[in-house]
């Protein structure tokens, strides 16, 4: 896991430094290459840490499925502000 992660990290460098030193006339943000290969570095941490939790003996289904829950219910509250916020019950009042 961690040699992929390594690969991974190298690669999303790799195509930065790419897209940095060739641009093909478009800019930065614009390279969809550049925008999509540069965080598979950090997904490759993310997935490294939730591989070696599922695969740790210390912790039990039930300790694993609790922090689960926890997240989905962060991620539900997120999406649930984000939509709030877009409907506009969020914005802040306009001052005069």
């Amino acid at each position: 896991m961690w040699k992929a992660a390594l690969a991974l990290g190298v690669y999303s460098l790799v195509v930065l430094c790419l897209q940095a030193f060739f641009p093909e006339g478009a800019s930065f943000s614009e390279q969809a290459l550049a925008v999509s290969g540069f965080p598979l570095g950090f997904d490759a941490i993310a997935f490294c840490i939730i591989y070696s939790v599922l695969w740790s003996g210390y912790l039990t289904k039930s300790d694993v499925a609790k922090g689960a829950g926890k997240s989905l219910l962060m991620v539900f509250l997120g999406i649930v502000a984000f939509l709030a916020y877009r409907a506009g019950y969020l914005r802040h009042p306009k001052s005069y």
